[in-house]
């Protein structure tokens, strides 16, 4: 839901109301997938909050470069500057011990080439073609997908907190995407 507001405030760019209500839909969504609901607020709850936000930037200054950049170029940049970033952290916690054992090496490998670098190259690839508000709608099924799997692979009971958060993922993006053929329909009616 950030996101919208980002291009509002840096640009000026008008809130379309089909990505906002579905921006707004795909959080609550979110919220019912992944929220215990209660009322205590810790580190962890402020922590994901900032990591939204930064995020959020990333998709939007994301959209906003890759129109005129090379996507993989792009990817090959973030992937660096935040490898850079990583190590300034580590060294300056002193974590400075690694197991170079076979599982630890390949499973950190396996996440840096596929989950992180192959994911955001397809990701900025695909934000060529998109705006960033439906980016972060599209992207808000992880959660959704999360659910799936866990349900499917793990065995985890399906409940209605579930099911509704997921309906209302897929609303999102079924508001956000119909915007197109409903200002389609719109042109047609004006032009007979």
């Amino acid at each position: 839901m950030i996101v919208p507001f980002i291009a509002f405030l840096s640009y000026k760019r008008k809130i379309d109301k089909f990505e906002l209500t579905g921006a707004i839909l795909a959080i609550i969504g979110i919220g019912f997938l992944s929220l215990q609901l209660s009322a205590d607020l810790n580190i962890g709850d402020l922590l994901t909050l900032g990591c939204a936000v930064a995020f959020a930037y990333q998709i939007f200054y994301t959209s906003k470069y890759v129109k005129d950049e090379d996507p993989i170029t792009l990817t090959i940049i973030q992937m660096f500057v935040a490898s850079f970033l990583a190590w300034i952290v580590v060294l300056f916690k002193g974590e400075v011990h690694f197991s170079m054992e076979v599982e630890a090496v390949s499973s950190i490998v396996y996440l840096a080439v596929f989950s992180t670098t192959i994911a955001y190259l397809f990701q900025t690839i695909a934000q060529k073609f998109t705006n960033e508000t439906k980016t972060a709608i599209i992207l808000s099924t992880e959660s959704f997908w999360g659910m799936v799997f866990s349900v499917l692979l793990l065995n985890e009971v399906l409940t209605m907190r579930m099911m509704i958060g997921a309906i209302l993922i897929l609303c999102a993006i079924i508001i956000s995407e119909t915007k197109l053929s409903f200002l389609k329909r719109k042109q047609v009616e004006k032009l007979t």
